[in-house]
């Protein structure tokens, strides 16, 4: 599967203002992005994920493997892929952006 381009274009729009510098050489800056990016992300991620567990456990709603046990569908599937592709656009924004020759 390849990276939806309209994704990446979205990923990839300028930031308003001026970019902070953190380190001398600027690519090391775009990796800092990346990573608080990504980051952002996964404590996001951990937090809906550790609400929605604590709220189906108090309601006891689904078994402890019924995640593991999950099958999707073809359009959850496809869903899900578009979900990843957004991501990925988000995360890799900073590497994206400020690459000579690209305007």
């Amino acid at each position: 599967m390849s990276l939806d381009k309209r994704m990446l274009d979205l990923g990839t729009e300028p930031a308003a203002g001026p970019r902070p510098n953190f380190f001398d050489d600027p690519a090391m800056d775009r990796v800092w992005d990346v990573l608080v990016a990504l980051t952002t992300e996964l404590a996001v991620t951990r937090t809906r994920l550790d609400s929605l567990e604590r709220v189906l456990a108090e309601h006891d709603c689904v078994p402890t493997d019924a995640v593991e046990q999950w099958q999707a569908d073809e359009k959850t599937s496809l869903t899900q892929a578009q979900a990843q592709q957004e991501m990925l656009a988000r995360v890799f924004r900073g590497l994206a952006q400020d690459v000579p020759g690209k305007s």
